[in-house]
């Protein structure tokens, strides 16, 4: 309730505390106030909380750097593991072989990545955690050759 006054909005978050606490007798020895300095610097330490804009920034943010590793993996293991040449840019690059059929990889607008294959295609949606039902959205996907590519857990 406190954060949602008008008082504190009022007040600017910006601002730094230049107010310093000295070890007073009371401070150090009453068994009340003893933690009110440490509490004082953890306090000094927390930042002000984002509004929505800078929240969902963030998250953008986030979700692009996810969505730029799992980008790297697959590129990495297409070169690397499988002996795919690639050519083009990070987003939209074409891939050759000698045994294999060529690729073609994009991410759309959506953060998707497409593979084409030969004549097969293939989608990998990037998400950031684990769906609550993971069995019933992969079953339904899988019929649509798109498959969820979340928390990277296998690296660790």
């Amino acid at each position: 309730l406190l954060r949602k006054s008008e008082l504190f909005n009022a007040v600017n978050k910006k601002t730094s505390q230049t107010l310093s606490l000295r070890n007073t007798n009371v401070l150090v020895n009453h068994k009340h106030y003893r933690y009110i300095k440490t509490l004082w610097i953890e306090l000094d330490k927390t930042t002000p909380e984002k509004n929505e804009k800078e929240k969902i920034q963030s998250e953008q943010s986030i979700f692009e750097g996810v969505l730029a590793y799992a980008v790297s993996l697959v590129a990495y293991s297409l070169q690397d593991y499988l002996g795919y040449e690639l050519i083009g840019r990070y987003k939209s690059f074409s891939g050759t072989h000698l045994f294999y059929p060529s690729l073609h990889f994009n991410v759309d607008a959506n953060g998707i990545i497409n593979i084409a294959l030969g004549q097969q295609r293939l989608r990998l949606i990037v998400i950031g955690n684990k769906p609550q039902e993971p069995d019933v959205v992969s079953k339904i996907l899988a019929q649509q050759n798109s498959y969820l590519v979340h928390d990277f857990d296998f690296l660790s």
